[in-house]
Formats: C-alpha cells, sequence, structure tokens
C-alpha cells in the first residue's frame, strides 16, 4: 500500500470497540501460529538463529482481549483546534544500557537479558501480530519537508484512514506501528487518541496528549511486553524510564497503556500474561 491507503483493522469478527462506559473489549478469535508475512525485515543472524528453534504457540492458548477504543479527549480536541499546546515535563532520561538492573537467577529475570534495542522493538511487534492474529499492513509515507517514502509497518486497531505520518498521530488512530528511519534504526510506536509512545534504539519519546510537545528519554527503555488482566498493554520498562514517565503514567493508563519494571513483573507475575519474550519452559526456581 501508499500514500491514500487504509490500514486494515483488525477483522470486526475477532474485536468489538465497545461504548465507553464498558471495561473490555470482546476476545480477539483465533490465534495465528505462524510468523509475521515477509514485509518484516530480516532479523540479525543471532536472532534469526534463534528463531528456528522456536515453536509456535499451542493452538488452545486464547489470545489476549483487546482494550476498548477509549473516548475522544474532549479538552485535547479543544485545544487541538484552538492551536493551544499543554504543558510538558522538561526531558530527562538516562544513557545507560537498557538492562534490568538487580538481576537475579529468576529464570522470568533472565529472558530480559541480552537483547539489544532494535530486537527488542522489532520482536514485540511481530509477537504481538502473531498474538492478536493479524497482519501488519505495510505503508510508504512522507512527513512534508522532513522525509519522503519512508517504509512503515502499522497495526491498525479502527479504520481511519492513512495518508500521512500526521494521520498516524491523530485521534482517530489507535495502534501498533514500526518506523523505518534508517538501517539499524527502527523505532516502535504505540499511538492512541493522540498520546504517543515511541521507543528508539538511542533515544526514546513520550506526548501524553494530543496537543503537548513530545518530551525525550535519552537511551533506550523498552525491554518487553505484556498484556495486563485488566486488558492494558503493559510495557516493560528499565526503572529509570519508570521513574522519568511517572508524572504522565495517568495520561497513558487512560489510554490502556501501562509501565512495569522486570522485579515488578516477577513481583505479579499472576496480573500479565507475557507476549514478548517469548514464554517457554523455565527450569524450577528456588528463591
Amino acid at each position: 500500500t501508499g500514500p491514500g491507503a487504509q490500514a486494515q483493522p483488525v477483522p470486526s469478527s475477532a474485536l468489538s470497540f465497545k461504548a465507553p462506559t464498558d471495561q473490555a473489549a470482546a476476545p480477539v478469535a483465533g490465534v495465528a501460529t505462524s510468523p509475521v508475512p515477509g514485509s518484516m525485515p530480516a532479523p540479525p543472524l543471532a536472532t534469526a538463529q534463534r528463531k528456528e528453534q522456536r515453536l509456535p504457540p499451542p493452538a488452545e492458548v486464547e489470545p489476549p482481549p483487546l482494550p476498548a477504543f477509549p473516548p475522544p479527549d474532549p479538552a485535547g480536541a479543544a485545544m487541538a483546534a484552538s492551536g493551544a499546546k499543554a504543558p510538558v515535563a522538561s526531558a530527562g532520561g538516562t544513557r545507560e544500557p537498557a538492562e534490568p538492573p538487580g538481576r537475579t537467577d529468576h529464570p522470568l529475570a533472565l529472558r530480559f537479558t541480552g537483547h539489544d534495542p532494535l530486537e527488542v522493538n522489532v520482536e514485540v511487534f511481530q509477537r504481538l501480530a502473531v498474538r492478536l492474529g493479524v497482519q501488519a499492513q505495510e505503508m510508504f509515507l512522507s512527513l512534508p519537508r522532513v522525509f519522503e517514502g519512508r517504509r512503515f509497518e502499522v497495526i491498525g486497531f479502527t479504520e481511519a484512514a492513512i495518508e500521512t505520518v500526521l494521520d498516524l498521530r491523530s485521534q482517530d488512530f489507535y495502534g501498533f506501528y514500526l518506523s523505518h528511519i534508517r538501517a539499524g534504526e527502527i523505532d516502535l510506536v504505540y499511538a492512541c487518541r493522540g498520546r504517543l509512545l515511541e521507543w528508539g534504539t538511542h533515544k526514546c519519546m513520550a506526548q501524553p496528549s494530543l496537543t503537548s510537545e513530545p518530551a525525550e528519554f535519552r537511551g533506550s527503555a523498552l525491554l518487553g511486553m505484556a498484556h495486563r488482566t485488566d486488558q492494558h498493554f503493559a510495557f516493560v520498562v528499565t526503572p529509570a524510564y519508570k521513574n522519568w514517565i511517572a508524572p504522565h503514567a495517568k495520561a497513558f493508563d487512560e489510554v490502556c497503556a501501562q509501565f512495569v519494571t522486570v522485579p515488578e513483573l516477577i513481583a505479579a507475575e499472576d496480573q500479565y500474561d507475557l507476549i514478548w519474550p517469548e514464554p517457554r519452559l523455565d527450569p524450577v526456581w528456588n528463591p
């Protein structure tokens, strides 16, 4: 697809976007058991070798229900119409590598080590598509005076028309996408109602409202992704990032996104369905 194309949403038979008062969407029907077709870039050799050894998820495993599309933010829409900008906390961050500090020998903690940020972004996106049973839509989009024909891969949960990058940042878009910036640099973005979480290999961005300026976190921060029992997407992040994003946590909670560190994930493992790193048979751990 190219400019003017419309992202193919998750089929209506699989998803049901409920009224704002509903707490959860209907379960997605069926689970895809094969990798997303060849629109994805080839992973590094080490990753490819690991993939060859993986087994597809069991057919009887149910995919996670998708959070309902949150209602639009009236205040944000009004500010957008007026051209005003909402305040945002000053950018901070860290240049430390995206590794969970305080590692233990717990099998779950060990899954989050040894992955480079590029691998995390691509693997999370691919695995999410498999879990939801959808195929990413490939698009080549432009942003005037910035770039032309950049490759994007999009998982859209609504029928919003996508003609430019700005459509991916609008109140109407809800989903994930990969932005292929250059060789070795692919950003993963979660967008909902104009609120954005962008995970890069050298920096991360957060835009907590449709009209606010994005804030920058220096360094990579995403370690993995899970699905909470309350139907929120849970981004597994470094402690430094979680501290940095804390002032905006409520804004992202309103659009089905939460942040959890590896120790927090371990402490409440029964509340999460891990999407990536992929679940596998781990040895029994004796604390």
